[in-house]
């Protein structure tokens, strides 16, 4: 390994140290966790105080043995942080500060009636970000959009619920356009970042996440991290097939889990039951206006129409994830996106998964549902950890291509 590659490795370490266990460690501390020594990490941490990364504590670390040292801290008083996530006809942004903290969050419409469209809506968003703040953004962007993500090249190869079935490349348009490096990865599986890493008290490193929307797509963690796959589709849920004399999917065959399951499959759930009797519901009358948060709204609620419609979702959803959790063996599932914050739904699917489990003979496996944590702005929030993750490399490139001289 050249020089200056292990001087980034050891750069690189001591950051990820120090954002891992802030607080926590002195840079002696850092020293004797990273196996470097006193002097190396000492000058590290100079030069990433110099460049507004690391902040020094006030209150020594007393570990018993010399003298304290004073707690190494991600200095979150300068630098910011984006990430970008594709909702319903808008973009959903987040600044954050270098801990992950939302700082500020707004929306920006979008027409997604075509790529080229609903890119010209991301750019205009970052330009936006960038004539406000300027200076203090580290050069990365996280993204978030429906679909096949290629992680590596940042091409989204296709979405099917939004009927992209072209691949084009975000990363390459937003590199051009604003300078910024792009992190472009499926939004469901964003939620799932967002909601392992800023939603997980526990520090569960096996977990699945689901997020279930027009589309339906799982994050699946073994170990602490994410599974993509070798063709970027781990986690791909929504083609499994969970009737097969159910309605027939755009992949040709019947019953996959998008087709029973999604907020399409909801909504028409509802006009079913509507048009099949007479029942009393909060919905009736409002057959032509219906939405997702009105159904679930109502369900939440008590009424007997929209419950009904959200256990059938409930019954296809428990069904996959047994399968899943058969597969990778998870301690926790999490359930989020549009559909997934009803508190109804996560009843209904702990209720077959107590069925399942119940006909097992395995004495292990068995868990229960939660609703996610983050209800909003989750895949974007999670697109600025995948700019986190990235400071270091992000800030080496500012400073090459910066005409203020930053020590780092």
């Amino acid at each position: 390994m050249r020089y200056e590659d292990m001087e980034f490795e050891n750069l690189r370490n001591v950051y990820q140290c120090i954002a891992d266990l802030p607080g926590g460690l002195s840079r002696a501390g850092v020293a004797k966790n990273l196996s470097l020594s006193r002097t190396a990490v000492s000058l590290i941490v100079s030069s990433l105080i110099s460049a507004r990364l690391v902040s020094e504590g006030t209150n020594p670390i007393d570990t018993g043995r010399g003298r304290p040292g004073l707690p190494l801290l991600i200095d979150d008083s300068y630098w910011r942080v984006v990430g970008a996530a594709l909702d319903v006809g808008k973009w959903q942004f987040v600044i954050c500060d270098l801990s992950g903290n939302i700082v500020r969050s707004f929306e920006h419409l979008a027409d997604v009636s075509s790529p080229s469209l609903m890119e010209d809506a991301l750019i205009d968003g970052i330009k936006r970000i960038q004539a406000e703040y300027g200076d203090v953004l580290i050069p990365g962007i996280g993204i978030g959009v429906p679909g096949i993500v290629d992680t590596t090249k940042g091409d989204l190869l296709f979405a099917f619920d939004q009927s992209w079935l072209d691949s084009f490349n975000i990363s390459e348009r937003v590199r051009k356009e604003t300078g910024m490096k792009a992190y472009v990865m499926n939004r469901h599986t964003l939620e799932g970042v967002s909601e392992f890493r800023y939603a997980n008290p526990e520090k569960i490193r096996d977990m699945i996440y689901i997020g279930v929307g027009s589309g339906i797509r799982s994050a699946i963690f073994s170990d602490g991290k994410l599974m993509q796959g070798a063709h970027f589709s781990a986690g791909r849920i929504s083609h499994l097939q969970v009737n097969p004399n159910g309605r027939q999917c755009s992949c040709g065959r019947y019953g996959c889990l998008i087709t029973e399951a999604n907020s399409f499959a909801l909504h028409d759930y509802v006009i079913e039951l509507l048009s099949a009797g007479d029942e009393a519901s909060v919905l009736r009358g409002h057959e032509g206006e219906l939405t997702t948060s009105m159904i679930i709204q109502a369900a939440d609620s008590g009424d007997a129409v929209a419950a009904a419609a959200v256990r059938r979702v409930a019954t296809a959803l428990a069904k996959v994830i047994c399968m899943v959790a058969d597969v990778v063996d998870p301690r926790k599932v999490v359930i989020g996106g549009p559909v997934g914050t009803s508190d109804s739904l996560v009843v209904f699917v702990n209720a077959s998964l107590d069925d399942y489990y119940s006909k097992s003979v395995l004495p292990f496996g068995r868990f229960r549902a939660s609703k996610a944590s983050i209800a909003s702005f989750s895949a974007a929030h999670g697109g600025a950890f995948l700019v986190l993750q990235d400071v270091i490399p992000l800030m080496l490139s500012l400073i090459r291509s910066s005409r203020n001289r930053i020590d780092l």
